[in-house]
């Protein structure tokens, strides 16, 4: 009769998981539309091995039928290293596009005068210098463009130097957030480590 019984209760972790599966599939239906979702499936063990009797020659063992071991996530690896690979190239090419926005807004500066302006103007004046060395106009045109260009350049260089604090303290963040993950991955590993050693 226990035999009978025991057979019961093998039907019934059978008839348990497959309703675990079933409810998987009803899942991964209902989440079919949703972006970024990936499709679960459930991998079953078998349950602990009973000894039947104290059989002097031979044991004997019952098996107590199936159960969940895990579900996990259906991925193909090909695609996930593809993904990756360009996700990466993306980020890469925003981040250089992003740099020359930067640079190309600091050339123009502010006021909407280009920076190349302040170049062609000093060009300029040092041309007209070179027709009369001694004149005071063109030597006054000179060193008043010389210092409308200086006065450019450190502007230029002021905002390349703030862009450069600016992009050193995104860095800093990324870094702290990825020492973050690190050590909460370190301790997860540690409970893991504790309820496997319980169970």
């Amino acid at each position: 009769m226990a035999n009978s019984f025991g057979s019961l209760y093998v039907g019934a972790s059978g008839l348990q998981s497959a309703s675990h599966g079933l409810n998987t599939t009803a899942n991964n239906l209902s989440n079919i539309n949703t972006e970024g979702y990936v499709r679960e499936q459930v991998v079953y063990e078998d349950r602990n091995y009973q000894k039947i009797g104290t059989a002097a020659i031979s044991t004997q063992y019952r098996g107590l039928g199936v159960q969940v071991g895990t579900i996990v996530h259906a991925r193909d690896i090909f695609l996930d290293k593809a993904y990756r690979s360009e996700n990466g190239r993306h980020s890469f090419y925003d981040a250089s596009s992003e740099a020359v926005q930067e640079v190309i807004t600091h050339l123009q500066e502010s006021d909407g005068k280009a920076f190349e302006e302040a170049i062609e103007n000093f060009q300029e004046a040092f041309e007209e210098f070179a027709k009369d060395p001694s004149d005071t106009v063109n030597q006054n045109l000179v060193l008043q463009k010389a210092s409308l260009f200086l006065e450019r350049t450190k502007a230029v260089e002021q905002g390349f130097e703030d862009y450069q604090t600016i992009i050193n303290s995104k860095i800093n963040e990324k870094l702290e957030r990825i020492n973050e993950i690190g050590k909460e991955m370190v301790e997860l590993n540690k409970r893991y480590r504790q309820l496997k050693l319980v169970a």
